[in-house]
């Protein structure tokens, strides 16, 4: 049997002189109840054609009867053969629909959106030929990220909030639980009960009250007392710490840094509080400090008694380095001088014996002359004299 959608199509067919034509369908479907289903259900179920498709159909034509090839037509000399018909051109490829809605304009208004593609850098990344559509998408959910940023950053401060909360939160159920336990001891028994009533009217009388009042004011007053105190003793020490950094310290910096490689900072720290031991006392605060109306003399014992002191070390100390320095030098010269003496003594130890060698007897002059015969008598008379000596 075949489906509506293609008997519709059959008999919507024009009756002709064209060869026969065969509707291929698909499979005809189960029976169905037609009042449990929906109208999209029963379209999709036996292929009715909707609005936005069209129904699918091929068709196939008998086979047409072998034909003969055409003779090729003639053609008379000089002319050009005839030009064969063109193929169809295959149809181009429709563009991509975009992915977000959006206009372009120009000087005179709204154009068409061409294929256009953007390189750029956003957030440490590195976007290369992104379509158009793509970018505008990326801005319109520009806000989007924002929020989720903003809202990531609120993330601590809301997480804060919730464990307060949640602490706030134990906080009142154990004193509601409290409170219970209370109620439940006062319902149970009468006597507590009553205990309880005549020490809330206790506390409530006018006298209780006043009391009560006159405790709370002088705390406020010694409150009030107390902070001014902490105040002028904030301020005082303020002060103080001014005074010394200005006048008191860079005394003992520039003495660090005069005799530097003869004292240290520390030795003239150590100094300084002896110097001012006598001078501290106890403070606002419970802790050892100097009085404000002690500074000057601090500054006046800095001056004199640890600038002296300084001196007075560091000169000792390079006097001792000096003679110290004097006496490793005559060590060393000693050392060298003796050094010089063994190098001396070994030198001779390990010198090869030397032999004394006669000295060559002196050639005798030919005699030529009297003269010449007078003179070789004297030399030989004078060799056989120093021999003989």
């Amino acid at each position: 049997m075949p489906s509506p959608a293609a008997a519709a199509a059959a008999t919507s067919a024009p009756v002709s002189d064209a060869p026969a034509v065969e509707v291929v369908s698909s499979d005809t479907p189960a029976p169905l109840d037609l009042k449990s289903i929906s109208d999209e259900q029963l379209a999709a179920r036996y292929a009715i054609p909707t609005s936005d498709a069209e129904p699918e159909v091929v068709i196939q034509r008998d086979p047409a009867p072998e034909s003969q090839p055409e003779a090729a037509a003639e053609v008379p000399d000089g002319e050009d053969p005839p030009a064969e018909p063109e193929a169809d051109k295959e149809p181009a490829a429709e563009a991509p629909k975009p992915i977000t809605q959006f206009a372009l304009y120009d000087g005179e208004g709204e154009v068409e959106v061409p294929p256009l593609f953007v390189s750029f850098k956003a957030g440490g990344k590195e976007y290369e030929k992104v379509p158009l559509d793509k970018v505008v998408r990326m801005a319109q959910s520009a806000p989007l990220a924002e929020r989720f940023r903003e809202a990531a950053e609120k993330l601590p401060t809301v997480e804060q909030q919730v464990t307060e909360t949640q602490t706030r939160y134990e906080q009142l159920r154990a004193e509601a639980e409290q409170n219970n336990a209370l109620y439940e001891r006062l319902l149970q028994n009468p006597d507590l009960y009553v205990q309880a009533v005549e020490k809330y009217n206790e506390l409530q009388s006018p006298e209780a009250r006043a009391v009560r009042a006159e405790q709370e004011a002088a705390a406020l007053r010694q409150q009030q007392q107390d902070t001014k105190r902490q105040s002028e003793t904030q301020q005082t020490l303020v002060a103080a710490s001014q005074y010394a950094a200005t006048k008191i310290a860079p005394v003992i910096d520039g003495l660090a840094e005069q005799y530097r490689g003869l004292l240290d900072l520390e030795e003239l720290t150590d100094r300084f509080h002896t110097l001012t031991a006598d001078l501290l006392e106890a403070g606002p605060n419970g802790k050892a400090w100097v009085p404000p109306s002690k500074l000057p003399e601090v500054e006046r014992r800095v001056q004199t008694d640890l600038t002296d002191w300084a001196a007075a070390r560091a000169n000792a100390r390079k006097a001792a380095q000096t003679s110290q320095v004097k006496q490793a030098d005559a060590q060393v010269q000693r050392a060298q001088t003796d050094a010089q003496m063994a190098k001396r003594q070994l030198a001779r130890a390990t010198a090869p014996a030397r032999t004394a060698v006669a000295p060559d007897a002196p050639r005798e002059k030919p005699i030529r002359t009297s003269q010449d015969a007078v003179e070789a008598s004297l030399e030989r008379v004078r060799r056989m004299v120093q021999q003989g000596g």
